[in-house]
């Protein structure tokens, strides 16, 4: 029993299962054939849609995919733009691309870990007039005010 002791503390150390052996007597112990871990049955299996095939109607996620990375690159080249040249037109494209860049990210987060549907659902919904809201916001802050250039400018200089 003490040998047995002993194989079965060096199974937990090697994280073996302590069923593995089929006998506990030490001198015939032999292995057991392990079965494979049974595959669930497809009625089983819930699946989830990502944004990118949301977002694209359910079609070619590709072109979702590449509008995310045009609309990022457009980004990269808006801000220091908008630092180094502030202008109506630089203002506008940050209003556009801004809060759509930030849906798409918050979108994904949602479709990734919130999975019941009806709240998936309400919070997606509440994603679209957040960033509406937001869209108008902005549109509405550079046709009134400075503008988003200068007013990011202000909060640095003063």
């Amino acid at each position: 029993e003490r040998k047995m002791a002993t194989v079965m503390k060096l199974c937990t150390l090697r994280h073996l299962p302590k069923s593995v052996f089929s006998s506990t007597s030490l001198g015939s112990m032999r292995w057991r054939t392990l079965q494979p871990l049974s595959t669930p049955s497809p009625s089983s299996v819930v699946l989830y849609r990502s944004s990118n095939t949301a977002a694209s109607g359910g079609g070619n996620t590709n072109t979702h995919w590449k509008l995310e990375r045009y609309l990022s690159v457009s980004l990269l080249g808006l801000v220091p733009l908008g630092i180094v040249y502030p202008s109506p037109l630089v203002d506008y494209g940050l209003a556009v691309v801004l809060p759509i860049h930030a849906h798409w990210g918050v979108e994904q987060i949602l479709t990734d870990y919130i999975h019941p549907p009806l709240l998936n659902k309400t919070l997606h919904f509440l994603l679209y007039i957040l960033t509406f809201s937001t869209l108008g916001g902005l549109i509405y802050f550079n046709y009134t005010d400075v503008g988003i250039c200068r007013a990011v400018g202000k909060l640095f200089i003063g």
